[in-house]
């Protein structure tokens, strides 16, 4: 497992700890200076200020301890894009 998927997964392992409904997607698609992308389908919205408030701190620390650009993306939970 390299640095950076320890990393995606530690993240992941955050989010579900705030909230084991919420569905999470990952890609590690290139795209400008972001290195992953984590997708998050919250329950409610409630949870979902959770977990965008909570993560940010621990992604930004990431970029500035690693040098990992991680991106999480908190979607509406209207179930577009719902991961099955």
């Amino acid at each position: 497992m390299s640095r950076l998927d320890k990393l995606v997964a530690d993240v992941c392992t955050e989010i579900t700890s705030i909230s084991s409904e919420a569905k999470v997607s990952i890609s590690y698609e290139p795209f400008e200076d972001v290195d992953a992308t984590i997708s998050v389908y919250p329950p409610d919205d409630e949870v979902g200020e959770g977990i965008d408030e909570a993560i940010h701190r621990l992604t930004f620390d990431i970029l500035l301890n690693e040098g990992y650009h991680i991106s999480v993306l908190v979607f509406e939970p209207d179930g577009v894009g719902k991961v099955q």
